[in-house]
Order: structure tokens, then sequence, then C-alpha cells
């Protein structure tokens, strides 16, 4: 028994403090309000970096990690909540890395979750690789980014967004 309580309390501590995001949590937290999301990703050890808003959406930006500056931490993560009843979609969350493991992770869960590839767009410096599944749409991308100590490499992400 006592074995079986040591795995169950090790996997929550991993889940708990895992810097990742799976497909569902990413998926979970579009349908969260802005308290709410805060409330998850601390517990995730992100940090708060930043916010916006004006009339039509509110952002927040978090990161993984004491560095608060993208180009410093391993990952981070963005939710934008759109307040414009004639915009869609509802909510967006953007969950990026540097770490190409967790980027390959992300486009299989995809597939697993029941997404279908759409599309290829290339916007600026970004290839997005676009897939839907009923109500949600995932965008995911590659980019090239400098880090703090002026290191060109590749960036990776998703943005799942709220179609409804």
């Amino acid at each position: 028994m006592r074995k079986y309580l040591f795995i169950l309390f090790t996997l929550l501590c991993l889940t708990t403090y895992s810097q990742t995001f799976s497909v569902n949590e990413l998926e979970s937290l579009c349908r969260k309000n802005l308290d709410e999301f805060d409330t998850y990703v601390i517990k995730k050890n992100y940090v708060f970096v930043g916010s916006n808003e004006d009339e039509n959406f509110d952002y927040r930006n978090y990161a993984f990690d004491e560095n608060y500056s993208e180009n410093n931490a391993s990952n981070w993560l963005d939710i934008t909540i759109f307040k414009n009843k004639i915009v869609k979609p509802k909510a967006g969350v953007r969950w990026s890395t540097l770490k190409i493991n967790e980027y390959i992770s992300l486009k299989n869960q995809l597939i697993k979750s029941g997404y279908k590839f759409v599309k290829t767009e290339i916007e600026n410096d970004y290839t997005f690789y676009i897939y839907k599944k009923v109500k949600y749409e995932a965008k995911i991308h590659i980019s090239k980014t400098i880090t703090a100590d002026n290191i060109e490499r590749n960036s990776y992400g998703i943005v799942i967004t709220l179609l409804e």
C-alpha cells in the first residue's frame, strides 16, 4: 500500500510542477477566465510577466522560471480572451518552448486528440501547421528567436483557440 501511495504522490508532484502542458490542458485553459487561468499556471511554477487589454481583448503573459523574458525562459504561455462578441474566436492560449521534443510531443497529441491537419501557412517568420477539431483550432508554429545570450534558436509553439 505504501508503494502505491508513494507512486501516486510522485506522479502528483510531477504533474503539479511540470512546465509542459498537454493539448487537453490547453483546451481547458481556453475555457477559463483570467483569474482561473492565473491560479492554474501559477501552480505549475509559471510567473506573471505582463498584460495588455483594450476594448477587444484581455491578454496575459507568463514564463516558466524566474527569467521574465521570452528570450531567457525555456517555456512561456499567453492567454488572450476576446471581449468583442462579433469577433471569433472566443479565447486563445499560446504555449511556446525552445525544446523540440516538447514540440513533437504536442504535435503527436493533436492527432491522438482528434485534430485533423488542414493546411500550412507562412506568415512573417513563422511557419504554421493548422489543425481543426469540432470546437477548436490549433496552429503549431516554428520560428527563429534570439536568446538572451544572442544565440539564434528555433522556437516551437502551439496556439489553441476556442471557436465558440
